[in-house]
């Protein structure tokens, strides 16, 4: 097993881990979870680094990374409504997951059609990941005894998220139909 491998499978297992350590104490900050979901994200950029750097693209790797990522996201922002029973949040984690399942669904049909996957990631995406990942960070440590701004603050990113994730959903769409036209063209 290739070291990106090890790294996704190990942020898959702590997704449990960190139900189990989230549901503790949920009145005080929770700097074990907060660590645990800060680890799992540099899981993240290291499994795909070493997966390049080193030449240890799998297909183990291309099917079980993007689970992983989206079990993650699923798992923290469910976290988070259940800790903030915000409408807003809830919203913009369904905007996020619903936008997870689109872009999956996308890049399975064109798997099929064309006999690839060959959407690649965008700016975009990129960013939005970067942007998903400080702000559940900051909603994961934030407990009433801190400053109200670290809340703020996670939830306007968050919502930059889910907007650069709309956006990014719309290029995936694009770019989807134009491989799609040339290849019934």
């Amino acid at each position: 097993m290739t070291i990106p491998n090890i790294l996704t499978l190990i942020r898959i297992l702590l997704m449990p881990v960190l139900v189990c350590v989230f549901s503790t104490n949920p009145s005080e900050p929770n700097y074990i979870a907060t660590t645990i979901v800060v680890f799992a994200c540099i899981t993240d950029f290291l499994d795909g680094w070493f997966a390049r750097r080193f030449d240890q693209k799998s297909v183990m790797g291309m099917i079980f990374d993007p689970i992983a990522d989206k079990l993650m996201l699923a798992v923290v922002l469910v976290l988070i409504i259940k800790r903030y029973p915000d409408f807003a949040i809830a919203v913009l984690s369904i905007v996020l997951l619903s936008r997870e399942f689109i872009v999956a669904g996308i890049r399975e049909a064109l798997a099929i059609l064309t006999n690839k996957v060959s959407l690649p990631v965008s700016i975009f995406g990129k960013l939005k990941t970067a942007l998903q990942m400080i702000a559940i960070i900051l909603l994961v440590v934030y407990d009433q005894s801190m400053p109200n701004s670290v809340y703020q603050i996670g939830f306007t990113i968050l919502a930059l998220a889910t907007l650069m994730s709309i956006y990014s959903m719309y290029t995936y769409i694009k770019l989807s139909f134009s491989q799609i036209n040339k290849k019934i063209a």
